[in-house]
């Protein structure tokens, strides 16, 4: 199925997809005083090519001169519709798009909320930008998907929690051709991550315990532990049972090596584990060092967001299963970590390299950062060398960014928002819960700011 919509970000009129809604105001327009030469954590940067020092003070007066109103792009920014509307009517917590990922010519999408029925299922939907139109590929049997990534030289996607019954196992699903596969995994209830390393596929699941009956769902019935598949999905075996270490959040390549973090069980600690060829092992990592950890702000990694590039591992630091990223950090071994402070302590959510050619990287972080009226100050950062930063450009939203994607030139965003009630014990760190109660109704737009409108780089100051 296909659907078309595009209309300017600044428009008072949002059409709805298969709803009827009437008129939404679509955004309030705050532009902050935050400086545009970025602060890195090697101080300020006042323009230049990276590692150029400017010091004659020529971007600090371009600066002046230009003020910031040419980074702000509010009023070029598109809504491109709320795709994941019309399944989910009364649940806008699921219409929250995780995961944005450019493939080939077109940008994918996931959705879903993981307490939704047993019975749900959830669309693989991408954006066509030569169409202009939003492509429903593929229904899969889960209650959400939550990331998608490259394995053995697909897309891959895993869905967090099968709407199908408990005797038919959880599901990886694989593009094949121009179509979807599904493999199976037996007794899987959940898939909490999923990974691929030297051509082997992994994933941390819960499943029943095989002494139990499929029928019986008592707690003791149940326990996690990761397979590992060398047939690309065909067929699984169990090389790890994580015992008390929890639930597996997310698996982590760096350069040789493949990594696996856990919720830690009784939320005192979130080990790394190695991968050794046979099983993983505890060998002293730990890729956030001086976290906080505590009930619901286990620190994790944001699924799928992780770029090597340089030697080095960039990363974002989550809590909670990666719902809620909070810091951007990099690692030069599994021992030597730092974290990176972004320009007026903006609040990464999503990042993305780009590859111009095999000398010429570009990393792009996107952050949403809230204002003291409510209101986001949405926008890009673009990297070199990981020590100087260049705002790109920003924007104002009533609810943060939660993803990005970068294709041919176009930027494309989600908003992304919580409940206001938790159902977890604490809220989340923008003030919210895991709950459908108090969604913002501009929760799962999907919005476009187009090549031709991004600001030109002679007026971001002094980087080429």
């Amino acid at each position: 199925m296909h659907w078309t919509l595009a209309s300017p970000w600044n428009s008072r009129i949002r059409k709805s997809l298969g709803s009827g809604l009437g008129a939404v105001v679509l955004f309030a327009g705050v532009v902050d005083s935050s400086p545009v030469c970025a602060a890195g954590p090697g101080g300020w940067f006042r323009g230049g090519r990276p590692g150029h020092d400017a010091a004659d003070g020529q971007c600090r007066g371009k600066q002046e001169r230009l003020g910031r109103r040419h980074l702000d792009v509010t009023r070029r920014i598109e809504s491109l519709g709320i795709p994941y509307e019309r399944f989910y009517p009364d649940d806008p917590l699921a219409r929250n798009i995780w995961d944005m990922f450019a493939y080939g010519d077109r940008v994918y999408l996931s959705a879903g909320n993981l307490d939704t029925e047993d019975s749900a299922t959830t669309q693989i939907i991408y954006w066509d930008p030569a169409a202009s139109a939003f492509v429903e590929e593929y229904a899969t049997s889960e209650e959400s998907l939550f990331n998608y990534e490259r394995c053995a030289g697909t897309l891959c996607a895993a869905g967090l929690d099968s709407g199908l019954s408990r005797s038919q196992g959880g599901r990886i699903y694989l593009r094949q051709g121009s179509g979807w596969e599904a493999r199976v995994l037996p007794r899987a209830t959940k898939i909490n991550a999923f990974g691929e390393f030297g051509g082997e596929l992994f994933a941390g699941i819960q499943q029943i315990n095989p002494s139990c009956d499929l029928s019986d769902t008592s707690p003791t019935c149940y326990r996690t532990a990761i397979l590992r598949s060398r047939d690309f999905g065909s067929t699984w075996e169990e090389i790890f049972a994580t015992g008390d270490l929890g639930d597996t959040t997310e698996f982590l390549p760096f350069g040789r090596k493949f990594y696996v973090n856990f919720t830690g069980g009784d939320a005192t600690f979130s080990p790394w584990y190695q991968y050794d060829g046979d099983t993983f092992v505890n060998r002293g990592a730990n890729f956030l060092p001086g976290a906080e950890v505590g009930l619901s702000i286990l620190p994790t990694i944001q699924p799928e967001s992780f770029v090597e590039t340089g030697g080095k591992l960039v990363y974002l630091g989550a809590y909670i299963y990666g719902f809620d990223p909070y810091s951007l950090w990099v690692a030069e071994s599994e021992q030597r970590v730092r974290r990176i402070r972004l320009p007026a302590d903006a609040r990464p959510r999503d990042l993305a390299l780009i590859e111009r050619g095999p000398l010429d990287q570009v990393l792009l972080v996107m952050t949403a950062t809230r204002q003291g009226n409510g209101n986001y100050r949405i926008s890009v950062f673009e990297t070199r060398d990981l020590l100087h930063w260049v705002e790109l450009f920003r924007f104002s939203s009533e609810t943060f960014a939660r993803s990005f994607a970068y294709l041919e030139g176009d930027f494309y965003f989600s908003l992304g928002g919580y409940g206001s009630e938790s159902i977890i014990g604490e809220p989340y760190l923008d003030g919210g819960g895991y709950s459908s109660v108090g969604v913002h109704p501009l929760v799962g737009s999907v919005l476009r700011l187009r090549a031709s409108r991004v600001p030109r780089a002679r007026d971001r100051g002094c980087w080429d």
